[in-house]
């Protein structure tokens, strides 16, 4: 439940911070809609579905907290999301790989900037903020995090704890602001060639930040599977 408030809480907030730093034409600002409407719809919707477990769950006189995260329900729902997760960093790295490829592309080719071009670029960034959402729900209802926060300095202490509960989440939410801004900046930039310029900079070192931190079989720091299969 807290995983959902602040989850939607987040994605609200990167709509403010959208808001307030991205200063388009019109017509990209119609060309981006469907992406920001629905990031809308999901931070609502988590909030939603929060308020409707809750009420379901009182509904058979039961407290929450007894539920949470410790349940069959919930911890089948942390699995899911875990598989999602999972999946969807993929989506997330393939599309920051072929948006950074191209604009390299055309900035060195000093190419037109096409429709093509800013829809990738938008594609690539809502991804990433629906990446950043589903990881702040799996992170108020990890047991890792559970267990960081009932000792802190014994959490600190094991490498798997370490990572999830501080370096993990750290590095993933700067490389979710690098590409924030630089899409922001690209927006603002006039001339095609700093557009590419920009896209290429900023998506670079966010890239970089993203697989230093992924988890995978080949990580120096935690080893995952390359894709969870099932749950």
């Amino acid at each position: 439940a807290i995983g959902f408030m602040r989850a939607g809480n987040i994605g609200l907030v990167l709509l403010i911070i959208r808001k307030c730093t991205f200063h388009a034409s019109f017509e990209q600002e119609k060309s981006d809609e469907l992406h920001w409407s629905f990031l809308l719809v999901f931070c609502i919707a988590l909030v939603i579905i929060r308020c409707l477990l809750r009420t379901v769950l009182r509904s058979f006189g039961q407290n929450l907290s007894l539920f949470f995260p410790f349940s069959t329900v919930a911890m089948n729902f942390y699995a899911i999301l875990i598989l999602i997760h999972s999946w969807n960093r993929w989506l997330v790295v393939l599309t920051l790989l072929y948006t950074t490829a191209t604009a390299f592309y055309g900035w060195l080719g000093k190419k037109d900037y096409t429709k093509g071009d800013t829809m990738m670029r938008g594609i690539t960034v809502g991804l990433n903020h629906l990446q950043i959402i589903l990881g702040f729900v799996l992170y108020f209802q990890s047991p890792l995090i559970e267990y960081l926060r009932s000792d802190m300095q014994g959490g600190l202490r094991i490498p798997e704890v370490a990572f999830f509960g501080v370096m993990h989440i750290s590095i993933m939410l700067i490389a979710a602001l690098v590409l924030t801004v630089g899409g922001a900046k690209a927006r603002r930039c006039i001339s095609d060639n700093d557009k590419f310029r920009t896209v290429a900079v900023y998506f670079t070192i966010a890239i970089a930040l993203i697989l230093f931190a992924l988890p995978s079989p080949v990580s120096p720091f935690v080893q995952r599977p390359w894709m969870w299969l099932d749950f």
